[in-house]
């Protein structure tokens, strides 16, 4: 398999997630460690009042940095997708790479 990161050389700088469909409930994009909380934020714990979740809206979109200008990974940058809990959530995630393939 491809190596996609190669230790901050090659990196995804930024991500546009847009939310095509949302779901009627759930279905956020949590940043479990946004604002500087530390690393012992669990990423895939959607229930935690951690961090800052983003709510999907139809036909919006979300743009977030991996990289900080000086080229490390941001740590505040983890994210995850919550599952809807009532209905359907449809979204496309663009990547944009600090060098290409």
């Amino acid at each position: 398999m491809l190596n996609l990161i190669e230790h901050g050389a090659r990196n995804r700088f930024a991500t546009l997630l847009w939310y095509m469909q949302a779901p009627a409930e759930g279905g956020e994009t949590h940043f479990p460690r946004a604002g500087g909380l530390p690393p012992n934020q669990a990423v895939g714990d959607c229930t935690s009042d951690g961090g800052v979740k983003v709510r999907p809206v139809s036909g919006s979109a979300t743009l977030f940095y991996s990289l900080r200008p000086d080229g490390a990974v941001d740590p505040w940058s983890m994210h995850a997708g919550c599952p809807p809990t009532s209905g359907k959530k449809w979204a496309v995630n663009k990547w944009i790479w600090n060098r290409p393939l």
